[in-house]
């Protein structure tokens, strides 16, 4: 049955209030039990509101409603209409006139919306709403059912242009035109709510093939899959109560997918079942992981021995994947440095703050003060002529030589030999050869008086042991060279005993430095970077069942 409604006249003063960003993110309306077994439904066989509404501008608290159209649509037909158009109140600015052909004459001896509201919140009742750019329709039907009526408005909704940047992505242009136009939709005269709402329902009906495709049969799920946050905050945890149920204490990794099984995050945890229950405490999540975690549907764990094995199986994900949100974003688990790397194809470094990345030929840290270390890269940079930019500072090669010379230390011989140099030359060189050595040890001097942050070492020298518990009362050693596991040996029994008793630490010892003498100094791949990130980490931190025993400390091996 077409039902058609027009309302009467009227006025009401109240006036809604604007909830900021964070707000809606911490407090979203509550979903009824009815309202989430309705959201169980089929999509084929579900009712919605395809509707349409045209504005005088954008924000409801300063602007009107000119014309509403609404559609129930549901097993395949239309089930009814609603119209109306409205008087906002205010002049209709010239470029909405010109763009949508309502004039303030047309909307002259039209009802006030306090008047159209309450029967358009009826129409809608409780039934899914969809619309093209739903999120800012969605803003002026809040506002006046809230300003109108004094509820506030707890539908779901579906927009079709979210659902067309996630199920046909290759459209060229997502204006509700632009789609008529790609999938030859009949169109009216666009603009007015109308035609909009009927071009709507049709490019509603293109998508509802389109998500039967990719196996979305019901409506909660096309509601995650469209992506918005307040949406999804709603529905809450997709994943199934009994997935969680399973998930193990201890170290290990685990991994998110969607309703297809893609892979959508994952990330190393020192204890499983409470760091996937902090997923849950959705405003402590940053956005971009928020949307991942929403779209969720599944749950996969993997237990590791040890928290330093969870770690390197987080790296090794890391090696096989470029994750949308990078998990270090998630638990922070790095260690802030100073560090040196290629800059491009040349012999040029730069020199940055931050975790190791790819191209790192040397880091030093840790960095416990960003302040100063930030310090100390300005006066680097002033000395160079160069500037800090948002990846660090790009240094010339002799430069950078003289930079590692202060950072290792030996800054001092350094300038102690360029001395003895341009003595040893002065009669014997060029005058640009006596010039260029006077500029290096001119820089050296200039280097030498800067304040170097405190306790920084070469962290990608760090070559020892790490020993953890493994299962069954064996120890996993892991053989740690230039900062990354070069091998693992598994001893049985009492670990003190098997190094230093029965001459297991003058064994390992002579390994490392075997290993040691094999590594071949380069600049890290990422893989590389992740792995050192995650040493470091673990090494820095400190916090976990076991021993960490440099090279030094075996050597010689003896009793401690």
């Amino acid at each position: 049955m077409n039902t058609n409604h027009r309302p009467n006249s009227g006025r009401n003063q109240q006036r809604g209030r604007r909830s900021g960003k964070r707000k809606e993110l911490m407090s979203v309306p509550q979903v009824s039990a009815e309202a989430q077994a309705r959201l169980k439904t089929l999509l084929s066989s579900g009712t919605y509101i395809v509707f349409d509404i045209e504005t005088t501008g954008g924000n409801p608290e300063k602007n009107g409603i000119t014309e509403i159209f609404a559609i129930r649509y549901g097993n395949g037909e239309v089930l009814g209409t609603f119209y109306s158009m409205v008087n906002p109140g205010i002049p209709i600015p010239p470029i909405v006139r010109r763009m949508t052909g309502i004039n303030n004459q047309m909307v002259r001896n039209e009802p006030r919306i306090d008047a159209v509201m309450p029967d358009f919140v009826k129409f809608i009742g409780d039934d899914v709403l969809v619309s093209h750019n739903t999120i800012g329709d969605m803003k002026f039907v809040r506002h006046f059912a809230k300003q109108t009526v004094g509820i506030d408005m707890e539908n779901f909704y579906l927009c079709t242009h979210l659902l067309v940047e996630k199920l046909a992505p290759e459209t060229p242009d997502k204006s509700l035109r632009g789609l008529a136009e790609h999938f030859k939709l009949a169109s009216g005269e666009l603009h007015r709510a109308e035609a909009d709402a009927y071009v709507t329902l049709a490019l509603f009906k293109v998508l509802l093939g389109r998500l039967d495709e990719r196996s979305v049969k019901r409506i909660d799920e096309a509601v995650r899959l469209q992506g918005d946050l307040e949406s999804g905050m709603r529905l809450g945890w997709g994943i199934p109560d009994a997935s969680l149920a399973q998930v193990p204490s201890g170290p290990g990794v685990f991994y998110l997918h969607d309703h297809e099984g893609r892979p959508l995050f994952f990330a190393s945890s020192l204890n499983l079942d409470r760091d996937v229950a902090k997923l849950k405490v959705f405003h402590q999540l940053p956005r971009q992981l928020l949307r991942l975690v929403l779209k969720s549907a599944d749950l996969k764990t993997e237990r590791a021995p040890n928290v330093y094995a969870a770690v390197l199986a987080e790296s090794a994900e890391l090696a096989k994947s470029s994750p949308a949100f990078h998990p270090s974003g998630l638990h922070q688990r790095t260690v802030q440095t100073l560090f040196v790397a290629r800059d491009g194809d040349g012999d040029g470094v730069r020199v940055a703050l931050g975790p190791i990345e790819s191209g790192t030929l040397h880091a030093f840290g840790p960095i416990r003060d960003r302040r100063i270390a930030g310090e100390f890269l300005d006066q680097i940079a002033a000395l160079a002529e160069a500037k800090v930019g948002r990846r660090g500072v790009s240094l010339g090669a002799p430069f950078a030589a003289l930079l590692l010379d202060l950072l290792h230390g030996r800054l001092e011989s350094r300038i102690s030999e360029l001395t003895k140099q341009r003595r040893a030359v002065r009669m014997w060189f060029s005058p640009a050869a006596r010039q260029e050595l006077s500029r290096q040890l001119h820089l050296a001097q200039a280097l030498s008086r800067l304040r170097v942050p405190a306790r920084l070492t070469p962290l990608l020298e760090e070559t020892g042991l790490i020993c953890v518990p493994g299962p069954r009362g064996t120890w996993q050693i892991y053989h740690i060279v230039n900062s990354r596991p070069h091998g693992i040996t598994t001893v049985h029994g009492d670990i003190e005993r098997e190094l230093w008793q029965n001459g297991q630490a003058e064994v390992l010892a002579a390994t490392l430095e075997s290993e040691l003498k094999q590594a071949q100094p380069k600049a890290l791949t990422q893989h590389q970077a992740d792995v050192a990130n995650a040493t470091l980490w673990f090494l820095d931190n400190g916090k976990f069942d076991g021993k960490y025993l440099s090279l030094q400390q075996l050597r010689p091996a003896k009793v401690p």
